[in-house]
């Protein structure tokens, strides 16, 4: 980070904390803010190492855990929601999340088993076959133990929200999850962005097994505009969920547009070669993966489809809801 963001950042009280996960996408950062209230923007994995290396930088900063006031999440997926009811078993910490995701952030573990029956249902449709989708399963072990259930409010869109001493803007940029949210600091010239955009991977854009409400868009619709809505900031520095500071907005969110007008052609010209399952959308697209990367690579490669789909470019051929999932161009 050059001397100007290391100011910038200074300025705002804002002080990132890396945080090393067990999954693929390597360390997740939760980001402190010093004022009134002492605000935690997201809240890491649920480890025993991420409590600690929380706790041991609040305390060089001159805080306990205990001072934290208010927790703002990004999106409810587990490396962001992790500490949450660990912090709250020590503070009356307020915790804040977009409505679209509120079931999932105060009843995680209700709310994945029954996204997990779906969600297996889905992939063998897509097909995946039976073997490959319990290898993956395997794998879930390494989530840690169970969430406990929470109490949380809602920030929704355009919500204005104190945190330290910034006045954040909340920004419904639906397409990683449906209730992704950022966070813009209009002063500090920064947005705390989560997973919407990510300094050297694109996010996994995967096919939600049920749309927003009012809207029979699906994921990439959703994330391609949400990107969009984000260039009016292109300025901004991005504090994102996973990887290094983005110093320039705008130039990134060029890059994955762009990415992803690619890897819409790459799909179309798979498609074009004769009928196909997304599996085998995904194994032309990714190759073959291992683990829970494989529920990614399955559902993105779905997402994409849904989108060439309702641009017209292709169709999809099954017949009833228990039929596998195919494709085939239009001509």
């Amino acid at each position: 980070m050059d001397t100007e963001l290391k100011l910038r950042m200074q300025e705002g009280g804002i002080h990132p904390i890396s945080i090393e996960t067990p999954f693929s996408m390597g360390n997740v950062n939760c980001y402190l803010i010093e004022g009134n209230p002492l605000t935690l923007i997201d809240a890491a994995v649920r480890t025993d190492s991420a409590s600690d290396k929380v706790t041991r930088t609040m305390k060089t900063l001159g805080y306990e855990i205990e001072d934290i006031e208010k927790i703002y999440l990004t999106h409810a997926h587990p490396d962001h929601l992790g500490l949450v009811s660990w912090i709250m078993s020590k503070t009356e910490a307020d915790v804040y999340v977009s409505p679209y995701e509120l079931d999932l952030a105060t009843d995680f573990e209700g709310e994945m088993k029954r996204y997990r029956e779906s969600a297996r249902n889905l992939m063998f449709r897509c097909g995946v076959p039976e073997e490959l989708y319990n290898e993956m399963m395997i794998t879930r072990k390494k989530f840690g133990p169970p969430f406990e259930p929470i109490n949380a409010q809602t920030v929704k869109d355009g919500d204005l929200v104190k945190a330290g001493d910034l006045i954040l803007k909340a920004l419904h940029c639906p397409g990683h999850s449906k209730g992704s949210t950022c966070f813009l600091a209009q002063d500090a010239g920064v947005v705390f962005v989560g997973d919407h955009v990510l300094p050297r991977i694109t996010p996994n854009i995967s096919h939600w097994i049920e749309p927003l409400q009012d809207s029979k868009l699906q994921a990439l619709h959703h994330y391609l505009s949400s990107l969009r809505s984000l260039l009016s900031f292109s300025n901004y520095v991005a504090l994102a969920g996973h990887g290094d500071v983005i110093p320039n907005l705008g130039k990134r969110i060029k890059y994955i547009l762009n990415f992803h007008e690619e890897r819409l052609g790459k799909v179309l010209r798979v498609v074009s070669k004769g009928v196909c399952t997304p599996h085998e959308v995904s194994l032309a697209i990714f190759g073959k993966v291992d683990g829970w990367s494989l529920q990614f690579a399955v559902f993105e490669a779905l997402s994409h489809l849904d989108y060439l789909e309702d641009e017209g470019k292709i169709r999809r051929v099954d017949s009833d809801s228990n039929d596998a999932i195919r494709f085939h161009l239009l001509k």
